[in-house]
């Protein structure tokens, strides 16, 4: 029987309020989850339309001078043969199922080929973010303590001019000055080490460190103009704890967010990169899926990567909610934000 909390003893009434909070955080996360399933089911949906809507697979890979007779067969061993409906409702049992088909191109099934090339495009991402969220994070704190500075503005100037720099034309300089002038880096491959690793994350990362400098800057500098930070700095606390204990926490949450989606997106998008440097991941993967009319492979590159995306901005919102006390508590009494 529910009895009101001030009609319970102490010790059952902390059990109660207990089983409220659990169960208002198991109905957020169950929500959240939900969303999650939806969303990488509509992607599901999505990239099948798009991978039908592409050049045949048959003439793709059969030769020219292939008979009518092959064209049948090939389309009977693809079940390109049914209806487009027949085909969908094939294409989802076989993802509950945790089948993926297998590649047209490699022979072998699809999703542990995919699982296997994506270690290197995550050992790549992880690499990218590494110095771009050091180095941003970094220079964003001291150009927000400089605002309105001669050195503020160099510095500002420079990441607008990164800002304006095209990636690829970016990674295709550092490849000729520092492999191909210089011989300093591998020009292909990860085989070689942490040298081999340099000149893709540099790359990789520019737009990220770009990003994150910028809103480090910007967040810093709203939380320094706040009152507490006057009442901090009041209190006769040194500059540096409040700039780093003080400012930068409560200056954390929307560099954290963004980080978060940046990393999901690097780990998905680095195809120009992969295919610069000749980097055996998910990239290179999907580009040889697309031009040999792989239709498996390229769904499940395109799968994975968006659920990866989803996967790591849920996390990234359960984290800023426990960074969140007040958001937290009421999530955990009524189950939603």
């Amino acid at each position: 029987i529910w009895l009101p909390p001030h009609q319970l003893p102490n010790r059952e009434r902390i059990e109660q309020i207990s089983t409220s909070l659990n169960s208002g955080m198991v109905i957020y996360i169950g929500r959240r989850l939900a969303q999650a399933i939806l969303v990488i089911y509509i992607v599901a949906t999505i990239i099948f339309a798009t991978s039908h809507l592409a050049a045949n697979p048959v003439d793709i890979m059969l030769p020219p001078g292939a008979t009518d007779e092959d064209r049948t067969i090939l389309r009977e061993r693809l079940g390109l043969d049914k209806s487009l409906i027949a085909q969908y409702g094939i294409y989802l049992s076989h993802l509950l199922h945790g089948d993926f088909s297998t590649s047209s191109l490699y022979h072998v099934p699809v999703l542990p080929l995919v699982l296997q090339h994506s270690l290197p495009t995550l050992q790549l991402a992880f690499a990218a973010m590494l110095w771009a969220a050091v180095l941003g994070i970094s220079l964003g704190i001291f150009t927000s303590l400089i605002p309105g500075s001669v050195l503020d503005r160099v510095v500002g100037g420079v990441i607008s001019i990164f800002q304006g720099t095209a990636s690829f034309w970016f990674a295709v300089m550092l490849l000729y000055i520092f492999s191909v002038k210089i011989g300093w880096f591998p020009v292909a491959g990860n085989d070689a080490g942490w040298r081999a690793y340099v000149l893709p994350s540099l790359a990789l990362g520019l737009a990220p460190f770009v990003s994150i400098t910028r809103l480090t800057r910007s967040s810093m500098i709203e939380t320094l103009s706040q009152n507490f930070i006057r009442n901090v700095k009041a209190r006769g606390l040194s500059s540096r704890k409040v700039i780093l204990t003080h400012a930068f926490r409560n200056s954390l949450s929307p560099v954290l967010t963004y980080s978060g989606i940046l990393f999901g997106t690097l780990a998905s998008g680095a195809v120009i990169t992969e295919t610069i440097f000749s980097w055996p991941g998910i990239g290179q993967l999907s580009i040889l899926g697309i031009s040999n009319g792989d239709y498996a492979l390229v769904q499940t590159v395109a799968l994975v990567s968006s659920t990866a995306i989803v996967g790591m901005n849920l996390i990234v919102d359960l984290i800023n909610l426990y960074k969140n006390p007040i958001a937290l508590e009421k999530v955990r009494i009524s189950g939603s934000l």
